[in-house]
């Protein structure tokens, strides 16, 4: 410290105190930089340890939610299926993946959980990662209105080819499909069918569905779960 103020008092003797002031301050500005590039390689690193961290704490409780929540909308919608005389009541969920050329993801939809009455066989491993786009109508018009009705799935062959070649060849008869919300965003919809001859009218089946529904969409939304589930 001596040596530092001996040359400092040189400076300015010999060059004055501006001089003095200018070097001493470019010194520090070095001193700083150096410091910065020595640890800036540490800051960096623990800040993406610490997103990792954050990511994986948000990961586990997901997957535990998810696990927790499984059995209460299996059996909502087996209640579903004995309230409505219906054969099967299947829960969609719509997911994002990858993205085309520009970046504009693609959002897909997942039959995640199916309940079916006695004898009538599963199909829910059929409905995996199919493109919404291919159904960007019937979607656009379930969102508007909530619900669609299907008394005979024949009614819906011309309008709706798509949906009719994905439900047809699994016998399904008539068809209520409702949405599903979360706090700003559609989450998916659940469906009840019957099969083979059998129908159902809308008056007997909605107040049903409409009450699964909002309590499903209840278990899907991750924020609501965040203080209740642990």
């Amino acid at each position: 410290m001596t040596e530092l103020f001996k040359f400092l008092s040189q400076l300015v003797t010999n060059y004055g105190v501006t001089f003095a002031v200018l070097f001493l301050l470019i010194i520090i500005i070095l001193f700083g930089l150096y410091f910065i590039i020595k640890t800036f390689p540490d800051v960096i690193r623990k800040y993406i340890e610490g997103k990792l961290i954050e990511s994986n704490e948000a990961h586990r409780k997901g997957n535990l939610k998810r696990k927790n929540i499984s059995p209460k909308i299996l059996n909502l919608l087996s209640n579903l299926v004995v309230d409505t005389k219906s054969d099967r009541a299947l829960l969609f969920e719509f997911s994002n993946g990858t993205s085309n050329l520009a970046g504009l993801p693609f959002l897909f939809l997942n039959a995640t959980t199916e309940s079916l009455s006695i004898g009538t066989s599963s199909i829910a491993q059929i409905y995996q990662r199919i493109n919404i786009s291919l159904f960007a109508k019937f979607i656009s018009g379930l969102e508007d209105n909530g619900y669609f009705y299907v008394e005979d799935i024949e009614e819906i062959k011309d309008t709706y080819p798509m949906i009719y070649a994905y439900m047809k060849p699994n016998d399904a008869k008539s068809m209520l499909f409702y949405s599903i919300y979360g706090v700003d965003v559609t989450l998916g919809f659940i469906v009840i069918t019957t099969v083979g001859d059998k129908t159902f009218e809308r008056k007997d089946v909605l107040p049903w569905v409409a009450e699964s529904a909002q309590m499903i969409s209840s278990l899907l939304n991750f924020e609501e779960l965040e203080d209740t589930i642990k």
